[in-house]
């Protein structure tokens, strides 16, 4: 079986990266990171203010903490949904615009769609034990990429898809998703570092899937996970 080279992917996916800086920073610097800092800010200012007795407790408090976090990850969701979108474009070596980062809303809605069944997925492997629910997050990493790339495949198409992906190039997948997670950790310590650990992450995870599926795609019809 064909491995696909670590080294080349993480080069690709950097030398394009780099290519497109301007573009892919600025969707992740108002999808991601000024929605974050906003957060943020919110949330430690109202608690330093009741620390400090200028505002009373407010019973309400955590009601808006929560509206406030599930708008911050509505924002998440599709900033890297249209990551994803705008990164197969330029791998095509397509025209590529700030308007790449809206979906349609057919595809947003299969991608909620399938977002809400990866974490449900997701969320009884934590409530298990956080290891189940890690593996079911790194075997089905493909989905949202699937379906963007695929737009035909259905969401259990994908789930499939992804399933044989990660199983088959279990190495090759598994030692991406480490550097994607060092990336990620190592920009966390910072709220601005996520104008580039987000797009440079969802560039590596393309160049990986189209790697594979162009893989697949020369193999044998009876063995593509993707026709």
């Amino acid at each position: 079986m064909q491995e696909p080279d670590i080294i080349d992917i993480l080069r690709k996916s950097w030398d394009n990266f780099k290519l497109n800086a301007k573009v892919l920073t600025l969707v992740a610097t108002f999808g991601g990171a000024i929605p974050t800092i906003a957060y943020t800010a919110f949330s430690l200012y109202r608690q330093f203010t009741e620390l400090r007795g200028n505002v009373p407790p407010n019973a309400a408090a955590p009601f808006i903490s929560l509206v406030f976090a599930i708008i911050l990850c509505i924002f998440i969701f599709v900033t890297y949904m249209g990551l994803i979108n705008i990164c197969n474009k330029i791998l095509k070596n397509e025209p590529v615009t700030y308007k790449d980062a809206f979906l349609t809303n057919d595809q947003l809605g299969e991608l909620v769609k399938a977002g809400c069944l990866l974490g449900f997925l997701s969320g009884i492997g934590y409530i298990c034990c956080i290891i189940p629910g890690t593996i079911v997050s790194f075997i089905f990493t493909f989905v949202p990429y699937i379906l963007i790339i695929y737009p035909r495949k259905s969401i259990g198409e994908s789930f499939t898809a992804s399933r044989k992906l990660t199983i088959k190039y279990l190495k090759t997948t598994f030692i991406i998703a480490l550097i994607v997670f060092a990336i990620n950790t190592i920009a966390g310590a910072s709220l601005i570092g996520i104008i580039i650990s987000m797009p440079l992450s969802v560039m590596i995870n393309t160049v990986l899937f189209t790697t594979l599926a162009e893989i697949e795609n020369n193999n044998d019809k009876a063995n593509n996970v993707l026709r």
